[in-house]
Formats: C-alpha cells, sequence, structure tokens
C-alpha cells in the first residue's frame, strides 16, 4: 500500500512565472521551446476570445485539432474554457479518417466557431463531391477560421460551393496567422468579411 501524500497547498501562480513550454513547429527555423507565461496566456486567450472570435454565451465553438499543437491547446481548448464558451472536442483521429463527422457535429450542435487548416477544407469538400447534404446544417457557422497551414484559395472556394446548400457562407472564412513564439494568436480578419485574395 502506498504511502498517503502529505496534504499540503498547492503553489500560487505567478503572472509572470512559466505556465508551460510549447514547442514551435520549425517552419521558419528549427523547432525551439518557447516559454509561456501566465500573463501571456491570459492576455493570449483574452484578446482570442474578446477581439479575434468575439465569443457570445450562444457560440459553440467546435473542434477536432490536436491538443499537442498551439491552435489546438491554446485557441480550441483553453480559449473557450476561459471564455466559459460551449466546446465540442472530436478526436483528431475521427477527423482524418471521416471528415464528415466534423461537419456533421456542427450540424448538430448548431456549431458557430471552428478553425482548421485549409487541407482539412480542402479533404471536405473531396469526400463530400457524391454524397447527400440533406440534413446538414452549416447556416449558424459564423467563423470559419483558416490557420496553421499555407492558404490556398481553390480549395476553400470548392468547400463553399459545394457546402452553399447547407447554408455554409464563405463570409464566414477568416485567415488567421499565430506562432508558438507568441503563445498562438498575432491576427485575425474582421468577422464576416470572407477572404480577399
Amino acid at each position: 500500500v502506498a504511502d498517503e501524500p502529505a496534504p499540503g497547498e498547492l503553489p500560487g501562480a505567478n503572472p509572470d512565472g512559466l505556465s508551460y513550454l510549447q514547442f514551435s513547429s520549425g517552419s521558419t527555423r528549427f523547432p525551439l521551446g518557447v516559454a509561456v507565461t501566465h500573463r501571456a496566456l491570459m492576455a493570449n486567450v483574452f484578446a482570442i476570445c474578446n477581439h479575434g472570435m468575439k465569443v457570445a454565451p450562444a457560440d459553440c465553438i467546435v473542434s477536432w485539432l490536436p491538443l499537442y499543437h498551439d491552435m489546438g491547446l491554446i485557441g480550441f481548448f483553453l480559449s473557450p474554457m476561459a471564455g466559459q464558451a460551449s466546446l465540442d472536442l472530436l478526436p483528431t483521429a475521427a477527423f482524418v479518417r471521416r471528415p464528415m463527422v466534423w461537419l456533421d457535429l456542427i450540424s448538430r450542435n448548431r456549431g458557430s466557431i471552428s478553425y482548421i487548416p485549409t487541407f482539412g477544407y480542402e479533404l471536405c469538400a473531396r469526400r463530400a463531391e457524391t454524397m447527400a447534404l440533406d440534413g446538414l446544417d452549416l447556416s449558424r457557422w459564423r467563423a470559419a477560421g483558416i490557420g496553421g497551414d499555407m492558404i490556398r484559395p481553390p480549395g476553400l472556394r470548392a468547400f463553399a460551393d459545394r457546402f452553399a446548400p447547407a447554408g455554409f457562407d464563405p463570409k464566414a472564412f477568416g485567415a488567421s496567422y499565430g506562432m508558438a513564439d507568441a503563445t498562438l494568436a498575432l491576427s485575425f480578419p474582421p468577422l464576416g468579411r470572407g477572404l480577399r485574395t
């Protein structure tokens, strides 16, 4: 039988103390560990919820992004928790095998915010080419963000065209930019404007 741990108090959080280490992707140089402080994390979460996505009480956020990546961990796990938003998480592997499950979850739960890399939109458009979209409702999706990879407009146009009958509005698209070196979010476009190329 293991000894019971001695009761004690948890250490207080220091705003400038280390919250976690996030490793960068290495897309601009070799990967490196970024020491994220509590203050930096909460400032980024506040900006994402209040300025970038303008999260409201009626929003439902849907994500399949992996939690080992900053867009998944901070943007679509910690931000909704801190902003007290409804969040539906789909395992990443489930999306990869059956991407339409993600869109079905958005439809069934009236999802209004979801961000993914361009390849995800392209994959959905290809998989749905021969499918009926009966019952799929994407009309409440107000922020269809793009981030984490190169933005390829033809694939996004294919997605918008394919899912227009299900109520998808291409003005929901918003290309964002972020880096682990800055905790996550650096820039968001105005919501409801769509892509401009």
